[in-house]
């Protein structure tokens, strides 16, 4: 999650203090701890999706627009109304999409469910692929939005047809 908000590892955080304090220069100090955060994270297999869609750190810190949301911070961690993380925490019992019946995750949500494939018509219009979702948000803040929406948009319904289906199963 700390690639999501933005945010140093805090071991890393008190690792850049105690250099300033040795009398590194803060670009020094910045530059160290970000080649460190990026080979923590280059060999672990936590959030490989993030890794997927993020795939250039400084690209990511170094953006000029864009705020992380609610529902983008779902998708693009993978962890939110999507079956298999729902099955992995205990609150299903299938990791199966209740639309298609494939595995339900946050790339089957954004690319493959046909149940979305209207609300992201403007990934088909610019030719996304999980490869290239981030570079073209970071693009131009129009892009941003366009994404920020679509989450929310998608995500809002997914979750509230998931309360009434559970609303129905419990009665």
């Amino acid at each position: 999650m700390c690639v999501l908000a933005s945010v140093l590892p805090i071991d890393l955080q008190v690792h850049g203090r105690k250099l300033r304090t040795e009398g590194r220069s803060r670009a020094e100090v910045e530059a160290m701890t970000r080649y460190i955060w990026k080979k923590m994270g280059a060999g672990s297999t936590v959030a490989a999706w993030t890794k997927r869609l993020i795939h250039n750190l400084d690209a990511w810190l170094d953006r000029q627009h864009g705020e992380m949301n609610f529902y983008m911070t779902q998708l693009m961690s993978g962890y939110g109304c999507f079956g298999y993380y729902l099955k992995r925490i205990g609150k299903r019992d299938t990791p199966q999409c209740q639309y298609c019946g494939e595995v339900d995750d946050a790339e089957h949500t954004l690319f493959q469910c046909q149940r979305w494939e209207r609300y992201c018509h403007f990934m088909t219009v610019h030719n996304l692929v999980v490869e290239i979702r981030v570079d073209w948000l970071l693009m131009a803040e129009e892009n941003w939005e366009q994404f920020s929406r679509y989450a929310g948009e998608i995500l809002r319904i997914k979750e509230e047809e998931s309360r009434t289906r559970d609303r129905k199963t419990y009665r």
